[in-house]
């Protein structure tokens, strides 16, 4: 026999340089074809019977029964005796058995399989044993041979005799003649046990597998590191998932995890997590190891030490996923929550909280604090949250972090009295703020609104006739600021809003309209910007129409946005008008509910403002305030946002549009004018004082052109419609609140 590349063949057989290389598995099935020919008596030449050895010499030597009914004798597997030799002993030994077995054409594809497979150095009869009459059909007990240990801790598993479905060698292993093996990763031994495990655990869990980290690794990358089902479970010698001997147990996980992961177990034996663990193990084996229950907490965790998370308390073992990629980590504060239960609401209220909910994800979460596997006790000076290194900590995200910007309070609670007495006395302000604003509101408008039906039955109201002259109540630049105004507090509400509420589900979808959090915040900041600016140029106005043309009518007179005594007896005539006791009130210029809207944007301005330039600029902030300013920042800009969106989208937009007198669209700031015969009605204090002075005429104006109209009515509907449907939503966020 000669060696020819992968294969050994006999010397009588010839291969042609030109038929290339082939493989051991090509090589053998080309044998079953070719060895019969090559391998037949030469010419003159007579093979020996199975009568003539066994009558001659080996009379103790039998044909195995299974071949000799397939008409297997001697000379179909010792082809290189032959007749008339004088001496043949020893003659077999040049053939190996699997050539022997192969190369008979009988088992060619076994012995193929059997070359390229981990027993490629073991005979044949090492499983099916002595051919000659002890040839047997090898069972799974001819593994037990060799694989002793393996055999019994199978036998005694769950998968086991005991087992409802017993799981024998070749379940797992694959074909016997080539069974795939953990040792070599070329075997692909990971991805048929886990299509193995599959065909009876086909639930859940196996599901979670595939689309895992640990899955994806063995299925998509080829992996051989990752980890398949026996890595983590065990081989042979399985266990029940619920038993204290499972290697995913609270006791044993760590170390099964720690088997790849053996750099992070070590970091979280000495976090707090990790010692209450270690605690755990000591009580439950009887040693000291100088760890109490008292010792391991950390004043703010677990009750007690045997509530200690472990490996798959926070990343569940089926479905580990890539804390690094998809987002994953966002969800960090819902499984820290499962135990933290009041540091995560006070995370998710704050802005790092929310910020995650909409899956902005440079936003920190609890591990960027914390640290992943080494989190301790801020106490501890080792603690990336421990004061001495929270400058370090806040400034990998801060850059202009300072000593003064730490002092921030992250997890916030405005409701504890005694965590900061500051913030809460913020808190409840505007809180009674908010709510007394909207309860009076609520009640004016809903007698408003029963009043203008009667009104609007009883036909009350005026409807101007067609060509009916107008009268000019705003100039051009007030109709372009008021543009201004709209869209900049339309796009405000609309990119803060959904921070604000991030946990309800339309926040969501207002962000992605808008491409995410980072692009809205910078429109936010935007439309900020631009308030700013028609809020500074309104001052320098009245500066200069005050201060340098001593126009003081501005502030005392009838002109004037400030408040005065007439406004409070119009409110108490028009609540008499509502309950049916008195006619309405002659309005003036300006209206009480128009004056408070005025004083709204007026006030909400430079406090929304400010604070939202100390939480777009923190860091410069805290160079000239307290760490504190921040949270007071945020609880006043939050709360007087909500404020001021829930006043324009529920009573500016009655007031102005919804109220049946001006139903569906009043469009007089966007036109500049209204008819004569309305203003007459609704403002009867300022029509006669302008006809009295002889300024009626030159207030007069034509009636806008049906372009115009159009213009200002698609504007105005538009506007009105993001109004209503945001007001909507801070419905549905106040009821989804109510019922939590």
């Amino acid at each position: 026999m000669e060696s020819t590349g992968n294969c050994t063949r006999p010397a009588n057989v010839v291969f042609s340089p030109a038929m290339g290389n082939f493989s051991t598995a090509a090589c053998w099935r080309i044998l079953a074809i070719l060895a019969p020919l090559a391998l037949a008596p030469a010419r003159g030449e007579a093979a020996p019977s199975g009568g003539a050895c066994a009558g001659a010499c080996h009379e103790k030597v039998a044909v195995d029964s299974r071949h000799r009914e397939k008409g297997v004798t001697c000379e179909r597997c010792h082809p290189n005796v032959r007749d008339g030799q004088a001496d043949h002993k020893g003659a077999t030994d040049k053939v190996s058995p699997r050539e022997t077995c192969g190369a008979a054409g009988c088992h060619a594809e076994q012995a193929a399989k059997h070359a390229e497979g981990p027993h490629r150095d073991l005979p044949c009869s090492t499983c099916h044993g002595e051919v000659h009459g002890g040839f047997k059909h090898a069972d799974y007990e001819a593994c037990s041979d060799c694989h002793g240990d393996e055999s019994q801790a199978l036998a005694a598993s769950v998968h086991g005799s005991k087992a409802k479905k017993p799981v024998v060698c070749a379940d797992c292993h694959g074909d016997i003649h080539q069974p795939a093996s953990k040792k070599d990763p070329a075997s692909g031994f990971k991805v048929i046990q886990v299509g193995n495990c599959t065909e009876c655990h086909d639930q859940e869990h196996v599901r979670a597998y595939r689309q895992s980290v640990h899955g994806q690794g063995v299925l998509k990358s080829g992996l051989a590191v990752a980890p398949a089902c026996g890595d983590c479970h065990g081989s042979h010698d399985i266990v029940p998932v619920k038993s204290p001997d499972s290697k995913v147990s609270r006791k044993n996980v760590v170390a099964t995890c720690g088997g790849c992961h053996g750099l992070i177990a070590a970091r979280w034996k000495g976090s707090s997590h990790g010692r209450r663990w270690l605690a755990e193990q000591a009580a439950a084996d009887g040693k000291g190891l100088g760890l109490t229950a008292a010792a391991s907490m950390d004043g703010n965790g677990l009750p007690h030490p045997s509530e200690a998370p472990v490996c798959t308390t926070c990343h569940d073992g089926h479905r580990t996923v890539d804390p690094q990629v998809y987002g994953n980590h966002l969800k960090m504060a819902d499984r820290c929550g499962a135990c933290h239960k009041g540091e995560s609401e006070s995370y998710r209220n704050s802005f790092h909280g929310k910020a995650t909910r909409l899956g902005y994800q440079v936003a920190a979460t609890c591990a960027n604090c914390h640290t992943p596997h080494e989190m301790l006790p801020k106490d501890d000076a080792r603690s990336s949250v421990n004061p001495h290194n929270l400058e370090a900590t806040c400034g990998q995200c801060h850059q202009t972090s300072n000593a003064s910007f730490v002092q921030f309070d992250v997890h916030m609670d405005p409701r504890d009295k005694h965590r900061s007495p500051m913030i809460r006395t913020v808190w409840i302000f505007m809180t009674a703020l908010l709510l007394s604003v909207l309860v009076f509101f609520a009640t004016h408008s809903l007698l408003w609104l029963q009043r203008s039906i009667v009104a609007l039955r009883r036909k009350e109201l005026h409807r101007p006739p067609p060509g009916e002259q107008w009268v000019r109540r705003f100039r051009g630049t007030h109709v372009r600021i008021h543009v201004l105004v709209v869209v900049t507090f339309l796009l405000l509400a609309a990119t803060g809003l959904p921070l604000k509420f991030s946990g309800v589900g339309w926040a969501s979808g207002i962000e992605a309209i808008f491409g995410g959090l980072r692009s809205a915040r910078w429109l936010h900041r935007i439309a900020g910007v631009l308030t700013f600016g028609y809020a500074t140029a309104f001052l320098a106005y009245l500066i200069r129409e005050i201060g340098l043309r001593r126009r003081t009518e501005l502030l005392w007179g009838w002109q004037s946005m400030v408040p005065n005594r007439k406004d409070l007896s119009d409110l108490i005539q028009n609540l008499k008008y509502f309950l049916y006791l008195g006619p309405p009130p002659k309005l003036d210029r300006w209206a009480y509910w128009e004056k408070f809207d005025f004083f709204a944007v007026f006030w909400g301005i430079p406090v929304i403002g400010l604070s939202g330039l100390v939480l777009w600029m923190p860091g410069l902030a805290t160079h000239i305030l307290p760490g504190s300013a921040i949270n007071v920042a945020y609880l006043i800009h939050g709360d007087e946002a909500l404020l001021a969106t829930g006043f324009i989208f529920y009573f500016h937009f009655f007031h102005t549009h919804l109220r049946p007198e001006a139903f569906p669209l009043d469009t007089v700031i966007f036109l500049g004018g209204m008819p004569l015969g309305r203003f007459q009605e609704e403002r009867p204090a300022e029509y006669r004082r302008l006809r009295e002075s002889g300024e009626l005429e030159s207030r007069l104006m034509p009636a806008p052109t049906e372009r115009q109209m159009e213009r200002a009515r698609r504007f105005g509907a538009a506007a009105l419609a993001v109004g209503v449907i945001l007001g909507a939503f801070l419905i549905v966020a106040g009821v989804k609140a109510a019922l939590r």
